[in-house]
């Protein structure tokens, strides 16, 4: 537990310098809707399909 205690803010830098904003070289996960999600009905967003996906910077689905 000592030594994870130890590595978490090196960790969690290393985490933080690869994510947490869209520019390049940096990791990103995300998902491309068919439908704008501002536009749909709270109750509906679960039926619009999914059209593309990305995770760590590669595409991993594609409709």
């Amino acid at each position: 537990m000592s030594i994870q205690k130890k590595d978490f803010p090196e960790l969690m830098g290393t985490v933080s310098r690869q994510k947490a904003s869209i520019e390049p070289g940096k990791l990103a996960d995300l998902v491309v809707k068919a439908e704008d999600p501002f536009k749909t009905e709270p109750l509906s967003l679960h039926k619009v399909a999914v059209e593309r996906t990305m995770v760590g910077g590669q595409w991993v689905y594609e409709s």
